[in-house]
């Protein structure tokens, strides 16, 4: 498993995307519709240019960081650091330029769409 830094580059901690950051997170805990898909599709869902790739820290959240990330990087950090044979994965929240979540990855490994 990959254990390189996230891909992209960190959007500067001032950014305004940073303070919406716990409400993000709060309405994809109550979102129930979501479904776990496998790596290979997952990278499917990515056909944009360019995604935010939030790391979720699960206790500190002032750890918690923000990238801006181009497709094939997503997609190659997706393949390289999510397996959920092993159950390794990261916990991060892909959205798009828009703010829409897209992907939730756990690290169980487990990949989900939000619908």
């Amino acid at each position: 498993m990959n254990q390189l830094p996230f891909p992209g580059n960190e959007v500067n901690s001032e950014h305004i995307l940073y303070k919406k950051i716990d409400f993000i997170i709060e309405n994809i805990k109550k979102n129930t519709y979501r479904t776990e898909i496998n790596r290979e599709l997952a990278i499917q869902f990515l056909e944009k240019p360019r995604y935010y790739l939030l790391s979720v820290h699960p206790i500190l959240t002032f750890k918690n960081k923000i990238f801006d990330v181009h497709q094939k990087e997503i997609q190659s950090f997706i393949m390289e650091n999510f397996n959920t044979d092993q159950m390794e994965g990261k916990d991060i929240i892909i959205l798009d330029k828009k703010l829409t979540p897209i992907l939730v990855g756990n690290h169980d490994g487990q990949i989900f769409l939000i619908n």
